[in-house]
């Protein structure tokens, strides 16, 4: 759907709904089914708001489990996501994103946000600041090997990351730019399972090993 026709405070409005089937090449077998939607609005100032989402069925994932063949059975689970960006044209731009997601029948969830701002300063100057958070609950992922066996952990996993950039443009052919970035993440585990070979969980008791996870980088 599309109307680029103005009304209200509307300049444009277009969207779609839209569904997909996928299936692993190697080896040949069902992976999802998707079904979403997309909807995009630009109102009379210039300012930009899109609204998104989708619903996955029961899932067989394949890349989870770092093995070939192996499959971890993901359960159904829906996700939406909310974008809003203000004037670009203007010499301060913001955006922002909040999302989250569910799964059905389990205590898993999960909610992320972006927030990107661009100072532009005259015609030669543009600053600018991202910063990402993702945080999973209950969060079900892999974790190591032992032995033949493939050990998942229920955890609660954290992420998040600073970007400050700048520019100089000296002229159309050259320019300099400077670019820092701080990205923590963090896994902490609940409890270990064994990936079963009809890729469902069974609890893992006596498991002591710790597999927490607590990463930094700067660049």
């Amino acid at each position: 759907y599309q109307e680029v026709k103005p009304f209200w405070i509307i300049r444009e409005v277009n969207g779609n709904i839209w569904s997909n089937y996928a299936r692993m090449y190697n080896p040949n077998a069902f992976s999802n089914c998707q079904a979403g939607y997309n909807l995009n609005v630009t109102f009379k100032n210039n300012y930009d708001i899109n609204l998104n989402g989708y619903f996955q069925g029961n899932t067989n994932n394949y890349y989870e489990t770092r093995v070939l063949g192996r499959y971890y059975a993901e359960q159904p689970h829906w996700s939406n996501n909310y974008n809003i960006q203000s004037d670009w044209r203007k010499p301060v731009t913001v955006y922002f994103h909040l999302g989250h997601s569910n799964y059905i029948d389990s205590d898993q969830h999960s909610i992320f946000t972006d927030l990107d701002a661009v100072w532009k300063i005259g015609q030669h100057v543009t600053l600018e600041f991202y910063n990402g958070l993702n945080y999973s609950l209950n969060d079900r992922g892999y974790v190591c090997r032992d032995g033949s066996e493939i050990i998942f952990a229920k955890r609660d996993v954290k992420a998040i990351s600073n970007i400050l950039s700048a520019s100089y443009v000296i002229n159309n052919k050259t320019s300099l730019s400077l670019r820092a970035r701080h990205y923590w993440s963090g896994a902490d585990n609940k409890a270990y399972y064994d990936l079963l070979q009809n890729g469902s969980l069974q609890l893992k008791n006596g498991y002591q090993d710790n597999q927490d996870i607590n990463y930094n980088a700067l660049t």
